[in-house]
């Protein structure tokens, strides 16, 4: 599933103000960077301000703001406009998982969809869990 969300800080330095903004695939954010602070670096890569200047740091200590979400990351806004980054990874990883489960049951059930069998999706999820839980 494709999740994106819009980006953006405004602030001022030196008496001029920025607003830059990006809209981001979190699916492949939450590939490289683990918390918000990576927000920051592709803002200013997307935006060319430089990592390593003044600029950069004011831009840091402003708040980001999060729009225009689309799947999985429209379920993880908190009330104040947020995004919940740890909530999207979960849920993230569980859609990943369960499109993994979905295939083998596809393959191996003739089931083709998992939410039609809550039992067989549970017995795969506790499955997976196993599996990982042994493997770790």
């Amino acid at each position: 599933m494709n999740s994106t969300i819009k980006v953006s800080v405004t602030f001022s330095f030196k008496g001029e103000t920025y607003s830059p903004s990006a809209v981001i695939e979190l699916d492949k954010f939450i590939q490289s960077y683990e918390s918000k602070e990576g927000f920051y670096l592709v803002l200013a890569r997307e935006n060319q301000i430089d990592t390593y200047s003044y600029l950069y740091e004011v831009m840091q200590a402003t708040e980001l703001a999060f729009a225009e979400s689309t799947g999985l990351a429209g379920d993880c806004m908190d009330d104040n406009g947020q995004l919940d980054l740890s909530k999207f990874s979960a849920l993230n990883l569980e859609y990943q998982v369960l499109q993994q489960l979905s295939g083998i049951a596809s393959e191996h059930l003739d089931l083709h969809d998992l939410e039609q069998d809550e039992a067989v999706k549970q017995a795969l999820l506790q499955a997976y869990e196993l599996g990982r839980k042994h493997n770790a």
